[in-house]
């Protein structure tokens, strides 16, 4: 487990580009560098990974701001990972127990920063991830 999570930040990058659906509904679509304002069903986003978008790792800075998740914001990405965001939303407690007590270490999200195209840190509001992401896009 610890080697597949060390992996997973090691070999991961960053994709860039419009994201589709919601990940409540498990339907979601990522289309990798490109950019359609006209496109009313998708937005700019960027996610941590291999090749298929996971939600702890999606920055989507869409959100509404009335929604309660906006609160924490990118800066929640400075926080060290918990056993149970790794493992999904209903972890083994004997997993949990095992990774506590052998004191796993699990870096800060926001380490994989270094790796971005873009220049984001998590004192970056919403609006400025996505006017960077949007520019980045513009780019390319």
């Amino acid at each position: 487990m610890c080697e597949g999570i060390e992996n997973f930040l090691r070999e991961g990058t960053w994709h860039i580009g419009m994201l589709k659906g919601n990940f409540e509904d498990g339907n979601v679509e990522f289309q990798e560098n490109v950019y359609d304002e006209k496109d009313a069903d998708a937005r700019p986003a960027m996610y941590f990974g291999f090749d298929e978008p996971l939600e702890l790792w999606t920055i989507d800075p869409n959100i509404d701001k009335e929604d309660e998740e906006f609160e924490d914001g990118i800066s929640s990405w400075d926080n060290a990972l918990e056993v149970d965001e790794i493992l999904g939303d209903d972890p083994s407690w004997c997993i949990s127990t095992w990774a506590v007590e052998c004191g796993i270490y699990y870096p800060k999200r926001s380490e994989s920063f270094e790796k971005c195209p873009i220049a984001i840190n998590e004192k970056m509001s919403y609006e400025e991830i996505r006017a960077a992401i949007v520019k980045y896009l513009s780019t390319l």
